[in-house]
């Protein structure tokens, strides 16, 4: 779960500690926007990778899950340097929202782990229209990161990079919105 504690309040209420900040969540009446962000938080915080917290299923894929009140989050990714993958977000069962995405890593000479660990941070940056990718620039120490995102929550479509050292190192497109 998350990297400090976790702990439910009454029957509908979670209190998460992350960090130095305490958050509260009434599970029970989250809307989507919140549910994204628990999800995420959970993807980028903890001892763990996000890289590590992937499991690998019988066809090859990596798949990560979440759960939070009536919500689920399901993200399942195929390949390495060259990948794709699917994010969806079901309510009492029902699938409610998706992402697609294609992405490749650029250059080999770049850690993978250390590219992983700067997209983390990136994406923890946040995104006000947005809140499953980053802002749309970030930058530490020699990582830049970009996003470019047109529409809302409900039907968007964007492309996200990294730089390292002033090389594209990374790019990411991506598109979705709600389902009915």
């Amino acid at each position: 779960m998350f990297s400090s504690e976790s702990a439910k309040i009454g029957c509908a209420w979670r209190i998460e500690r992350m960090e130095s900040d305490y958050f509260i969540f009434n599970t029970e009446k989250m809307e989507l926007r919140e549910f994204l962000e628990l999800a995420k938080r959970d993807a980028y915080l903890g001892e763990e990778s996000v890289c590590e917290k992937y499991g690998t299923m019988e066809d090859g894929f990596k798949e990560r899950m979440f759960n939070a009140g009536d919500h689920t989050y399901r993200d399942r990714r195929y390949g390495a340097d060259i990948f794709c993958g699917e994010e969806i977000v079901f309510e009492k069962g029902k699938p409610v929202w998706t992402m697609n995405y294609y992405g490749e890593l650029l250059d080999p000479d770049v850690p993978a782990e250390a590219l992983c660990e700067f997209l983390g941070l990136a994406l923890l940056e946040g995104n006000e229209r947005f809140p499953n990718r980053g802002p749309k620039l970030f930058s530490e120490e020699r990582f830049i990161y970009g996003n470019h995102l047109s529409g809302k929550l409900e039907n968007f479509m964007g492309e996200e990079f990294i730089l390292f050292d002033g090389r594209k190192v990374y790019c990411l497109r991506y598109h979705g919105g709600e389902l009915r």
